[in-house]
């Protein structure tokens, strides 16, 4: 292929290859086997980036998607909010308040300190946060115009190409922005650069551990790399910082460490999955998800039109069958959530002996997450209900 490993500088020459396709055309993922960072080749130079980021061709082939309502009282709602509603910026500046209270207490942001968040999109999250801590937020955003909206919010652009206030932040965090980096060592180096010494780096990104779509949907031109957790703690120790962690948040990989004295480091063996490994828990992954899909598309069209038709009279039953095959999926999804939050309580209930459970800060976080439980036992509620009425309606048809 004559390119090396974002990650490790290892060629890919032998390469696991993992898909061909990806959300926005053909394309070649490919997992390292030095490494196993999933990275698509051939690589994005920073040029076509910066020319694609430019182009806005990014907005187009990704457009707003609905977004689900916060009231006033910061509480979320059933109700989805559409683009082309009126409220719809509102709600995008609540979630944004949202994300902003999330991390002023998971990070422990004090006012007086000097925070930066690099790719930082209209300012939503970076805005509420200059709030919160009174002042000390700037953003890094290469896409003009999204950066005049974080300006309009009242935050200050950082320039990091004029060298001030390098090494002056306290804190940087990106949020789904790593991914996209073009290099992603030197990009890092120069994020983790902006913060003084001991001071701390935050990053979220998707995970090939937890894809949360399809493989053709989750791998898309504009992510560069595809992160695991091993991934992503090496490529944060080689850009400088130490005392690494990262973990997940349901389909996000969240990373964070402090910057060392040593500076940029060459790349270490992470112990991590092998490539094989990684590639075939992704392609399990997409395999268990085709079933399911084929299965629900069997559900809906019975796969024999005559019986179909015996019971096309019957309103309720095709009613109900459409319901069901939709309840189906909605419910995975919220019982896969819901197992995940619990097995994180019974983690720390298992840590109570050692030290004290370390409860969300936020009342708002630890509504929701107690709202992902019930809303799982409400879906497996309805659920069992809906198969029940199946059950009678296909019954009734075979007499």
């Amino acid at each position: 292929m004559g390119v090396s490993c974002h990650l490790c500088d290892a060629p890919l020459t032998d390469a696991v290859y993992v898909h061909d396709a990806g959300r926005t055309g053909p394309m070649v993922t490919v997992a390292c086997r030095s490494c196993s960072l999933v990275q698509t080749v051939p690589h994005a130079t920073p040029h076509d980036v910066a020319v694609y980021y430019a182009s806005g061709e990014y907005r187009r082939e990704f457009p707003d998607l609905p977004r689900r309502w916060i009231d006033d009282d910061g509480q979320p709602t059933d109700e989805m909010v559409a683009p082309d509603d009126a409220r719809y910026a509102e709600t995008c500046t609540r979630h944004g308040a949202h994300a902003a209270r999330r991390l002023v207490h998971g990070l422990g942001l004090e006012p007086g300190q000097r925070v930066l968040e690099v790719g930082s999109g209209d300012g939503s999250v970076a805005g509420a946060m200059h709030e919160l801590l009174g002042g000390g937020v700037y953003v890094l955003e290469r896409d003009s115009r999204k950066a005049g909206e974080a300006l309009a919010r009242g935050v200050p652009i950082h320039d990091p190409s004029t060298g001030e206030a390098e090494g002056g932040f306290d804190v940087a965090f990106a949020l789904q922005v790593v991914e996209h980096f073009a290099r992603p060592v030197e990009d890092m180096v120069a994020m983790v650069r902006q913060v003084r010494e001991g001071g701390m780096v935050y990053v979220e990104v998707p995970c090939v551990e937890r894809p949360y779509v399809s493989l053709t949907h989750f791998l898309q031109k504009p992510h560069t790399v595809n992160f695991s957790r091993h991934t992503l703690a090496a490529l944060m120790h080689r850009a400088g910082l130490d005392d690494v962690h990262t973990d997940y948040d349901g389909a996000v990989l969240c990373g964070y460490g402090v910057r060392g004295s040593s500076g940029p480091r060459p790349y270490e063996p992470h112990g991590g999955p092998m490539a094989e490994e990684v590639v075939g828990k992704l392609k399990a992954w997409e395999s268990e998800r085709a079933a399911t899909e084929l299965a629900i598309k069997r559900m809906r069209d019975f796969e024999d039109a005559d019986w179909r038709a015996s019971i096309t009279d019957d309103v309720e039953a095709c009613g109900t069958l459409d319901f069901a095959a939709d309840e189906l999926v909605r419910w995975r999804a919220c019982a896969t959530d819901a197992i995940g939050e619990l097995t994180s309580i019974v983690r720390l209930l298992e840590q109570a002996h050692e030290t004290r459970p370390s409860w969300d800060a936020d009342m708002w976080m630890r509504g929701l997450r107690a709202g992902q439980a019930q809303e799982s036992q409400r879906i497996g509620a309805a659920l069992a209900h809906v198969l029940n009425r199946l059950v009678h309606q296909l019954n009734k048809a075979a007499k």
